[in-house]
């Protein structure tokens, strides 16, 4: 059986293992960059997300929930613009829409359910916790891809809640 985890925002990650803990395929969410200024803006490649969930189709997926981040006084979010909060709205709706209308079979998980059960004994913050559980559950997954130096922990999350549906639904870790 194969388990699929994704992290729905822009800079999160889309990670298949199957039951003996092998990296089938790992990749930042897909985006399409637009020419804005002097920079770029990333938006979502839904042709790729479609293609990366039609990989598997007998997968189970686990899908991050998305939620809300309370307001502070004053109508500031905790360190979060109200786009990057819009942005993680749409990232969860366009992979739950693509699940839906793929018939594919999926969960929706809370962070802190996952993270509860997968780094239950590692110290650090959440995303160092992601990082070293990768690296201990699923060596052959290389969490930084390209040129990166720093591991990505959105892949790392997404690999976390393959490794979730894995105990969860395809016997012990």
């Amino acid at each position: 059986m194969i388990y699929v985890g994704i992290d729905n925002g822009l800079l999160g990650g889309i990670v298949a293992i199957d039951d003996k803990h092998n990296v089938i395929f790992a990749e930042p969410t897909p985006v399409i960059k637009e020419k804005k200024g002097k920079g770029y803006k990333n938006h979502y490649d839904l042709m790729r997300m479609r293609e990366l969930l039609a990989l598997n189709p007998h997968a189970h997926v686990t899908l991050e929930k998305g939620q809300a981040i309370p307001m502070r006084p004053g109508g500031k979010t905790a360190g979060v613009s109200s786009s990057a909060m819009h942005g993680m709205g749409r990232g969860y709706g366009l992979w739950e829409g693509l699940l839906v209308g793929m018939q594919l079979r999926y969960s929706v998980v809370h962070p802190k359910t996952w993270q509860g059960a997968v780094c239950r004994d590692v110290p650090g913050d959440t995303k160092t916790r992601a990082i070293i559980t990768c690296q201990r559950e699923l060596p052959g997954l290389d969490l930084t891809p390209g040129k990166k130096k720093k591991p990505h922990d959105g892949m790392a999350d997404a690999a976390c809640m393959a490794l979730f549906g894995l105990s969860k639904w395809g016997g012990d870790r």
